[in-house]
């Protein structure tokens, strides 16, 4: 195998990627290995070159620049990833131009050629002549970011929504920016099947909210909101709005030492700041609103929004909510919650004081009973014949009748279930004898 070429170093993360729009807006479907692969070729590619070179990969230096494990199992992974840019369709890429109400489409691939040395754990990759326009001497409609921005990244999918945000980025003026498209759209740029998530849900939840919170987590932008927009009674689009985080480089650094650093110097926010994320909030306007309102503000009014969602239609929640908290409208809504709270705390206590009482009656209650049951156990038949023939002449009746039934059992299965229905007559009853 030659060694004549352009070598990946393993310290390029902080390299710069640079793309033509029309290649990141394009139609490919590559497995997390080929992207990562190609990404890490796209470092060595210069806009001052006239033409593409032979490019060699170390696969223990892609796997340093990635953070994956190293050996063998990682270089089956590479080499696999490689064949399949060249012999099957994950290495086309299906380019769209609009001419007039047609669409031109070309089909073109990644790679032409690949070599490598069984054992050697290297890669000769060369691109293919027909996406040189998308990589060198490009002076407009183009997109950069730096590498360390993605190489956190687990998922295809969040590399290519990443670059489709990157490029509304790169288009705008600053700030906040958007990216709209239909799901039909997202799922033929991801090379996502019909037949693959077919259902909504399942797209959003395998695909769209795992990308977002990578991209959101790993990235130097910030998620700040998710719409999605229905067509009828079932979602056709998605919004997704961003913004960027205050650095430009990530510097990806896994060693525990850096670790240790960085927390050692990263302030503990509070816990309302992850409750801002956690609705959608960007990481900057979290932090402002902190700074400017305080916690205790900010933890009413988001209260205040999460009970209003229950029961109201909240379109742009972080419009929403900069209107409520910088009116304090959650001031007055949580003084009232606080006073419910109050009153029904004072509430359950008067229950919880009756069924205390309630408890004490029934103990003292069993126990007169017990001393009943056990004062009629010294009887002989006899003297129970006495006193129980005295009880019965005090009723009348339906309350006599029952007494009598009551009497029976007693007798005969030694039921004490009398001591319970006629528990205040027995009492007066020993009393009266003064034998209680």
């Amino acid at each position: 195998m030659q060694t004549e070429g352009i070598y990946m170093r393993a310290d390029d993360k902080n390299s710069l990627i640079t793309k033509g729009n029309e290649l990141i807006e394009a139609r490919y479907k590559l497995s997390l290995n080929q992207q990562r692969l190609l990404l890490a070729l796209s470092t060595q590619v210069h806009q001052e070159h006239d033409d593409f070179h032979e490019y060699i990969v170390k696969v223990d230096d892609v796997a340093k620049m990635w953070g994956i494990e190293s050996g063998k199992a990682t270089y089956a992974r590479m080499e696999e990833a490689v064949k399949d840019l060249i012999r099957t369709d994950s290495g086309l890429i299906y380019l769209e131009e609009k001419s007039g109400k047609y669409t031109d489409v070309t089909i073109t691939r990644w790679v032409s050629s690949a070599q490598y040395r069984k054992g050697s754990g290297t890669i000769k990759i060369s691109f293919d002549k027909s996406v040189k326009d998308f990589f060198i001497q490009l002076k407009e409609k183009f997109t950069q970011y730096h590498l360390s921005a993605v190489v956190r990244f687990k998922s295809s999918y969040s590399i290519r929504i990443y670059e489709l945000l990157k490029l509304k980025q790169n288009m705008g003026k600053g700030g906040q920016f958007w990216r709209e498209l239909t799901l039909l759209e997202l799922r033929e740029k991801l090379g996502i099947e019909e037949n693959t998530y077919p259902k909504f849900k399942d797209l959003r939840v395998w695909v769209i909210e795992p990308a977002l919170k990578e991209i959101h987590e790993h990235s130097d932008i910030s998620i700040v909101q998710v719409d999605y927009e229905k067509e009828g009674r079932a979602f056709a689009k998605i919004k997704i709005t961003a913004e960027p985080k205050n650095q430009l480089v990530i510097d990806y650094d896994d060693t525990p030492e850096a670790q240790k650093e960085q927390a050692k110097n990263t302030r503990k926010l509070p816990k309302v700041y992850d409750e801002l994320l956690a609705v959608g909030i960007s990481d900057t306007t979290a932090r402002n609103w902190i700074k400017k309102y305080g916690t205790k503000r900010i933890a009413r009014n988001l209260a205040y929004t999460l009970a209003m969602k229950q029961t109201t239609e909240i379109g742009n929640i972080g419009a929403y909510m900069a209107k409520i908290i910088s009116q304090d409208i959650g001031e007055m809504w949580a003084k009232e919650q606080e006073k419910q709270a109050e009153n029904l705390k004072k509430r359950k206590q008067a229950e919880s004081k009756q069924d205390e009482q309630y408890e004490e009656q029934k103990r003292q209650g069993k126990a007169e009973k017990d001393k009943m049951i056990a004062i009629f156990d010294t009887f002989n038949d006899d003297e129970k014949g006495f006193y129980l023939d005295e009880l019965e002449q005090r009723f009348k009746g339906l309350k006599k009748a029952k007494f009598e039934l009551a009497r029976q059992s007693y007798i005969n299965t030694k039921s004490t279930a009398i001591f319970s229905e006629f528990f205040l007559d027995i009492r007066d009853l020993l009393g009266s004898h003064n034998l209680l």
